[in-house]
């Protein structure tokens, strides 16, 4: 597992045939996850897991934010999106969670209609 602090001091020049979990990537730079996609060796799995809403990062640089539409058509690459439904914590948790894009939502659908 690679943390975001830090990283770019300890990358190896390629990770050949390692199994790699990346989490939090909301709190990378976009510069650090280029930093980490680029070493990925011959061999190697790789699984990003993160939350796009959760950046903690000052200037809201996240390198999770984008990724799909800067790599998504990159045979080879898949990437998966996970709702409320998927949530297998306690249910108080998926309640959470939809509550949080029911907002998201709400705030999109004003921000539109004051731009339409």
């Amino acid at each position: 597992m690679f943390s975001a602090p830090g990283l770019d001091h300890r990358m190896p020049d390629c990770l050949q045939r390692p199994p790699m979990t990346v989490l939090q990537p909301a709190s990378t730079t976009p510069e650090q996850m280029k930093m980490f996609l680029t070493r990925i060796g011959f061999g190697s799995k790789v699984v990003i897991t993160g939350d796009a809403t959760q950046v903690d990062i000052p200037d809201g640089r996240s390198g999770l934010a984008g990724l799909q539409n800067l790599l998504g058509e990159i045979e080879g690459l898949q990437f998966v999106h996970l709702d409320a439904t998927d949530v297998v914590r306690h249910r108080i948790v998926g309640d959470i969670v939809a509550a949080y894009e029911k907002d998201s939502e709400r705030k999109n659908a004003r921000v539109n209609k004051s731009h339409g």
